[in-house]
């Protein structure tokens, strides 16, 4: 059985997910992937970070793709400039409006964590 933490230990904690119709269509996989994408411009390679296959990598983007009916990146062939993908005008639109997203929420929810939880001790043992 694991020891009790202390009232210090307890942290909040959360997954945004965004839907389309119900259908969870974006959450903190597709999110970090698409952050990856941007980073190195590679599917491969963001896939490779992420210790995720190039197929299931690519079915999770197709499929955020379709359920926005936008295009989230696009892949360059060769060239002087060479071969590799970047994010389109959308894919950088979304993942700057969810990490602004992500980032107010953790903001509110540190705060209301705080009112909730700021003047709690460690509780002693439960009544009988």
């Amino acid at each position: 059985m694991p020891s009790k933490p202390g009232a210090d230990a307890v942290t909040p904690g959360y997954r945004i997910r965004l839907h389309v119709d119900g259908v969870r269509m974006f959450g903190p996989g597709t999110h970090e992937y698409l952050r990856h994408v941007d980073k190195t411009g590679s599917l491969h390679q963001a896939a490779k970070l992420m210790g995720m296959s190039y197929a299931k990598a690519w079915t999770l983007l197709r499929k955020t793709e379709e359920h926005l009916c936008w295009p989230l990146v696009e892949r360059h062939i060769g060239g002087a400039v060479g071969a590799g993908t970047s994010l389109t005008k959308t894919g950088r639109d979304l993942l700057q409006r969810v990490d602004r997203f992500v980032a107010e929420t953790d903001a509110a929810m540190q705060e209301a964590f705080e009112a909730a939880f700021g003047d709690w001790s460690s509780p002693g043992e439960p009544q009988s």
